[in-house]
C-alpha cells in the first residue's frame, strides 16, 4: 500500500487514481527532471498503460505532454519504475509504435517528438493538449451529435489515410485511443494495449489473424457508432450469430449513415477498402464538400494542394502569387494557378503572420523574429519579446502583438524594431489592418478597438454584450465601413460602432474575409466548414467542407477563395457564379 500524495489515504498498487480525492497515483514527483531538459509540472492522467504529465521543455522554453510507460502493477522506488513481469513485450510494441509515428505529420495523429529510456522505462514527448478521451466522454453520458460524429470520423480517417499511404496499419483502434480537441479529434498513441473485441474486424479473429486497411475502417465505424448511440457495438462474432447493431439516432444524415454501414460490412471484400475510400465517400453531397446546389449544374472542382507537412497557419495573396506559412517552419510560394514556385526556410519558430510586399515576403514567428525574403536573400531581426500576431501596413511598416501585451512597431526595410506601445499581457488576441491601413484590435473580453496612431492608444469601437473572445476580424473595402467580428460560432457585423447583423454558424469560426467588392463575407470553421454569406441576402450557406479544420481564408479574386487547413493543404475553392 502507498499513501496518496494528496490526501494520504492508503492506495493499492493497482489503483490508478485515489478514490477519495481523485489524485493520480504513483506519478513522478513534481519538478522531476528527465533527459536533462524536461521538468514535470504535474500528472494529468493515468490509464492502464501509463501516465501523462504536463512538463516544461527547458531547451525550447515551452510546455509539452510527456508520456511514461507505466502499466498497471508497476511500482516506483523514488523515480525508478519497476515494471511488472511480462511487460517487456508490450513495452517493445509501444516503442515500435512510437517509431512508426515519428515521421508522420498529419494533424490528426499524435506524434512523438522525442523518445528516450530512463529510470527503467520509456518516455515519449509530444505536443499539447492532452484532450478529452472519447471513451470517457461517452461513458459519462455525453454522446456526440451527428455533426460532431461526422467531424470525428473525418478527422480520424484523415490521420489513418496518412498512415496507410506509407504502408502502415494501426490495427488496435478503439474509443480509448481518440482524444477530442477544440480543433477536432486526434488518434492517440495509446500504450500498445489490445483494442476491445467490439472494435475488431472479423478477419482479425481468424487464425492466423489478418489485419489490413479495411480492418481499421471497420474499427473507425464501430467507435463512431458507439459515440452516436452510447452503446458498445456487438463483436463481429456476435453479429455473425445474428445480434443487430445499435440503432442510429434519428437525424443522422444519410451520408454519415451510409459511411458507417459500408464500413461495418462483415465481409472485408465488400467493405470500404481503406481510409482514402472512406474520405471519398464523406466528401460527396452538399453537406460535405460539393459546391453544387440541388438542381444546379456540376460546379468546378476544388483544388487541393499539399503545401506543408503540418498545419497551414497563414496565407496571403496579391492576386498573382500566393504565399503560405506552416507549422513545419517553411514558406511556400505558388502562382495564381496553384503551381509551386519556391520553398523557403528560415523561420525560427511557429509562424504568426506572412505578407507579400514590394520589399519581398515578410513573415514573423513566435520567437520574436521578423524575416524578409527578397530574391535569394534573407534578412532577419529578433526583438526583445516573443510575438503572437503580425500585420503589414503601408509600404514599410509591420505591427506585431508581443507576449507582454504590447504592440511592436517595425520597419520592414531593415528589418528592425522601432518601438512599442505598452498593453496588458494576454488581452489582445486578434490583429487586423484595414484597406485604409487602420489597425483594428480584438480582445479576449470581447472588444473591437481602433488604434489611434497619433495618440498612441486604442478606443473601443464595439463591445460584445457577453464579453466573448474575438476569434477573428476582417473589414470591408474602403467606403463600406463594415467590420466583422467572430465570437465562437457567431459573426457580428459592426457599422460605425453599432451591431447591425449577427450570423449564426454550427461550428466555431476561425477566420473571416470580405470579398474584394465588399458584397460577400466568407467564414472558415474549426470543423472544416467554409460558409459564404451574400450581404444582400444574409443567410450563410455551406460552400465546402474540408476534411481537416480550417485555419485561414482569403480571396484571390471575386471568383476564387484560398483556404489553409490543419492537414497542411492549400485549398483553391471556386465561388459559384451569381454569389
Amino acid at each position: 500500500m502507498n499513501p496518496c500524495p494528496n490526501c494520504a489515504r492508503p492506495t493499492g498498487v493497482s489503483e490508478l487514481h485515489c478514490p477519495i480525492c481523485g489524485e493520480v497515483q504513483l506519478a513522478l514527483p513534481v519538478e522531476t527532471r528527465l533527459y536533462h531538459r524536461y521538468r514535470t509540472l504535474r500528472a494529468l492522467r493515468r490509464t492502464e498503460g501509463g501516465l501523462s504529465y504536463l512538463a516544461e521543455d527547458e531547451t525550447h522554453q515551452r510546455q509539452v505532454l510527456l508520456l511514461e510507460f507505466f502499466p498497471v502493477g508497476s511500482r516506483r522506488l523514488g523515480t525508478l519504475a519497476i515494471l511488472p513481469e511480462g511487460s517487456d513485450v508490450r513495452r517493445t510494441a509501444w516503442t515500435a509504435l512510437l517509431q512508426q509515428r515519428t515521421d508522420r505529420t498529419d494533424a490528426h495523429l499524435q506524434r512523438p517528438h522525442q523518445v528516450f529510456e530512463q529510470h527503467g522505462t520509456h518516455y515519449a514527448v509530444t505536443a499539447l493538449p492532452l484532450g478529452e478521451s472519447l471513451q470517457e466522454r461517452v461513458q459519462s453520458g455525453k454522446r456526440l451529435d451527428a455533426g460532431e460524429a461526422l467531424n470525428v470520423l473525418t478527422a480520424l480517417a484523415q490521420g489513418l489515410q496518412d498512415l496507410q499511404r506509407h504502408g502502415r496499419i494501426d490495427g488496435q483502434l478503439g474509443p480509448h485511443r481518440v482524444s477530442l480537441l477544440p480543433s477536432g479529434a486526434r488518434l492517440d498513441l495509446g500504450w500498445a494495449e489490445e483494442a476491445a473485441a467490439p472494435y475488431w474486424a472479423p478477419e482479425q479473429l481468424l487464425s492466423p489473424p489478418r489485419t489490413g486497411p479495411a480492418s481499421d475502417v471497420y474499427a473507425l465505424a464501430a467507435l463512431t457508432l458507439f459515440a452516436l448511440t452510447g452503446e458498445v457495438p456487438p463483436t463481429a462474432g456476435q453479429r455473425g450469430l445474428g445480434q443487430p447493431l445499435p440503432v442510429l439516432p434519428t437525424g443522422v444524415p444519410a451520408l454519415l449513415r451510409q459511411a458507417i454501414e459500408q464500413s461495418l460490412i462483415l465481409n472485408s471484400a465488400e467493405r470500404l477498402p481503406d481510409a482514402a475510400a472512406l474520405l471519398r465517400l464523406l466528401s460527396v453531397g452538399p453537406s460535405a464538400g460539393s459546391l453544387s446546389q440541388p438542381g444546379s449544374a456540376p460546379a468546378t472542382a476544388v483544388r487541393i494542394i499539399p503545401a506543408h507537412r503540418s498545419w497551414l497557419t497563414h496565407l496571403h495573396s496579391d492576386g498573382q502569387r500566393i504565399v503560405t506559412a506552416g507549422a513545419d517552419l517553411r514558406l511556400r510560394v505558388f502562382d495564381r494557378e496553384g503551381q509551386p514556385l519556391q520553398q523557403l526556410d528560415g523561420l525560427q519558430g511557429n509562424p504568426v503572420g506572412v505578407w507579400i510586399t514590394d520589399e519581398g515576403l515578410v513573415a514573423g514567428d513566435d520567437s520574436g523574429t521578423l524575416s524578409v525574403w527578397s530574391g535569394n536573400s534573407l534578412r532577419s531581426e529578433r526583438g526583445l519579446h516573443r510575438i503572437t500576431h503580425l500585420v503589414v501596413r503601408g509600404k514599410h511598416q509591420a505591427v506585431t502583438i508581443q507576449d507582454d501585451g504590447a504592440l511592436g512597431v517595425w520597419n520592414v526595410l531593415g528589418p528592425r524594431q522601432l518601438g512599442q506601445v505598452p498593453g496588458q499581457p494576454g488581452r489582445l488576441v486578434t490583429l487586423h489592418v484595414s484597406h485604409d491601413d487602420t489597425l483594428i484590435l480584438g480582445t479576449g473580453d470581447g472588444q473591437l478597438q481602433l488604434f489611434n496612431e497619433a495618440a498612441l492608444h486604442a478606443t473601443v469601437l464595439w463591445q460584445h454584450p457577453e464579453r466573448r473572445t474575438i476569434n477573428a476580424v476582417d473589414s470591408a473595402p474602403s467606403g463600406f465601413g463594415l467590420v466583422a467580428a467572430a465570437t465562437g460560432g457567431s459573426v457580428t457585423l459592426v457599422d460605425k460602432g453599432r451591431a447591425v447583423l449577427t450570423l449564426a454558424f454550427r461550428e466555431e469560426v476561425s477566420a473571416l474575409a470580405f470579398s474584394p467588392g465588399g458584397t460577400a463575407l466568407v467564414a472558415a470553421g474549426r470543423s472544416g466548414g467554409l460558409y459564404l454569406t451574400v450581404l444582400q441576402d444574409p443567410q450563410p450557406r455551406l460552400l465546402y467542407r474540408s476534411s481537416a479544420p480550417l485555419r485561414v481564408v482569403c480571396w484571390m479574386d471575386e471568383d476564387l477563395l484560398l483556404c489553409g487547413n490543419e492537414a497542411g493543404q492549400l485549398l483553391m475553392v471556386p465561388v459559384p457564379a451569381g454569389s
